[in-house]
């Protein structure tokens, strides 16, 4: 039984017997070389119509936006109430301790004096 698994792995360790050299493997392709074909020459005889041009590449590109400018602030919401009375409105956000935020409305009455 020893001898017979030693046989058994020499005859695995040894190297098949190389093929001939001169051979093509059969599972290569022979190797077939395309020239190089620039776009064609835009020539027209005297009775055809020939449109020659190239497309723009670019054509389908997204193009940059344009500057964007910041919209002017609104005007302050004042108006005369009577007399030299001016009133205002105003809105403002306060954050309050425990994390909500308080949205606030504030009325300006103006008044000189």
């Amino acid at each position: 039984m020893p001898s017979s698994v030693v046989l058994v792995s020499l005859l695995q360790a040894a190297a098949p017997a190389p093929g001939p050299a001169s051979a093509p493997a059969a599972h290569q392709l022979p190797r077939i070389v395309l020239p190089l074909v620039g776009p064609a020459p835009c020539n027209g005889n005297g009775d055809e119509v020939v449109v020659c041009g190239r497309r723009d590449p670019y054509r389908y590109r997204l193009k940059p936006l344009p500057d964007q400018q910041e919209a002017a602030a609104l005007p302050k919401a004042e108006t005369t109430l009577f007399g030299n009375v001016k009133g205002s409105a105003t809105v403002d956000k306060q954050q309050m301790p425990q994390g909500a935020v308080s949205n606030r409305v504030m009325l300006h009455l103006k008044m000189p004096f």
